[in-house]
């Protein structure tokens, strides 16, 4: 009687705490900048928006709840921001101008500009 030893590779994903999306070695920080401060890991997209939102915090300071909280923050943030920069754009559209070229400097207008500014061409007016 032949007895076959079988071996089984089991195999632990890990998943973002904030997305649930599965990370790998494509979609997850390096030199584990994408670990909170209870042991859990976030993806990079999910890094990039805590990142984004503000720079100077550490991640590896956030636990998994101040993380989503602070993404829920930002998010209502960027939904006001986004509804200025549609306006803005507007603007910019209305005089003919073309967003290919500047359209870095387009997306920056609405935290330059304040609420009540707005965009004025003065190409057409005669001197």
């Amino acid at each position: 009687m032949q007895y076959f030893s079988v071996k089984l590779k089991i195999i632990v994903m890990a998943i973002c705490t904030l997305c649930f999306s599965i990370l790998s070695m494509l979609n997850k920080p390096t030199f584990g900048q994408g670990k909170l401060a209870d042991s859990t890991e976030i993806c990079f997209p999910c890094f990039n928006k805590i990142k984004k939102i503000n720079g100077v915090i550490s991640v590896k300071s956030l636990t998994t709840q101040t993380a989503k909280d602070l993404l829920e923050v930002g998010n209502q943030v960027q939904v006001v921001e986004m509804t200025r920069a549609e306006e803005i754009m507007q603007q910019v559209k209305s005089m003919g101008v073309s967003s290919f070229f500047g359209g870095k400097e387009i997306r920056e207008l609405p935290k330059i500009l304040l609420e009540d500014e707005s965009i004025i061409d003065y190409s057409s007016r005669s001197i």
